[in-house]
Parts: structure tokens; C-alpha cells; sequence
């Protein structure tokens, strides 16, 4: 089961309660994505006492998806984060799996361009994790089409 991270998200929760609402299909809002100016929208602020785990720090985990390259002499692995020339033949994999920050008290909470893109996977996750759940409670609208009474 999975569940939006974030203070401010709030604003995932209403938009899919806005499509409940509506009776309309997942599928009006499954390949939606929100455009902000900043994800710090969803973490403004410094890291205090009564965010903290017991070691004393907020620990952020995504789901990451990584794109790399797999050297076929070394088998050293590429992660392509940006256009890349590689030196030697290789072969392409996905890499899916957690990823975790963590940010001590006092410290500002900021994320590189790598930890926006996990931002926006774990969503994705999200919203598949919704439209399963959905499906299985509600099989008769696999087709996407709510089935009005």
C-alpha cells in the first residue's frame, strides 16, 4: 500500500477525490502530472526534532528508476543520467528499487535534479498502486469506463 509524502499533498489527495467525486474512470487522471514551480512547495522548510526518527534524522525514501549501462567486458554499470558517449559495447537495463535521503535536524530540506525525477516515479508508482486497488474493488471497470446507475 502506498501513501503521497509530503505536507502538502494534500493537492494529490483532492485530485483524486475530485475524480471520485465526478464518478469518472481513473483513467481521466492517469497520465496527469502537476506542474510547480519548485517541489519545495511539498518540503519548505528545516528539518526540527519532531521530524526525526529515533537516530535523529527525517529519512526521505522514493522509488527510484535508473536507466544504466552494463559494460560487457567489466560489467561496470553507467547510470545514464544525461546523454552519454560510451567507450565500449554495453548492454541496457532498468534499475527499480528504493532510494533513501536522509536530512539531520536544522538541515534544509532540498533535492538534486536526480531525487525530483524519484519524486515523480514514486507518483507514478502511486497512482498505479490507486488504479489496481481500484480495479480489483471494482472489476467490472477494467475498460476505464464507470458504469453509471
Amino acid at each position: 500500500m502506498a501513501s503521497p509524502l509530503g505536507i502538502e499533498c494534500d493537492e494529490v489527495i483532492h485530485s483524486i477525490l475530485d475524480v471520485m467525486y465526478a464518478n469518472a474512470p481513473y483513467t481521466v487522471i492517469q497520465r496527469v502530472i502537476h506542474i510547480y514551480p519548485a517541489q519545495q512547495i511539498c518540503f519548505p522548510g528545516i528539518v526540527s526534532p519532531k521530524d526525526v526518527d529515533p537516530s535523529g534524522h527525517l529519512v526521505v525514501t522514493w522509488h527510484s528508476f535508473n536507466l544504466v549501462a552494463i559494460d560487457n567486458t567489466t560489467q561496470r554499470e553507467t547510470v545514464l543520467s544525461e546523454p552519454t558517449v560510451l567507450e565500449s559495447e554495453s548492454t541496457f537495463a532498468a534499475r527499480i528499487g528504493p532510494y533513501r535521503r536522509k536530512f539531520a535536524v536544522g538541515k534544509r530540506i532540498s533535492f538534486n535534479r536526480n531525487e525530483h525525477k524519484h519524486t515523480i516515479f514514486t507518483f507514478y508508482v502511486f497512482a498505479l498502486e490507486i488504479m489496481q486497488a481500484l480495479e480489483k474493488r471494482h472489476p467490472e471497470n477494467r475498460d476505464g469506463v464507470a458504469k453509471r446507475s
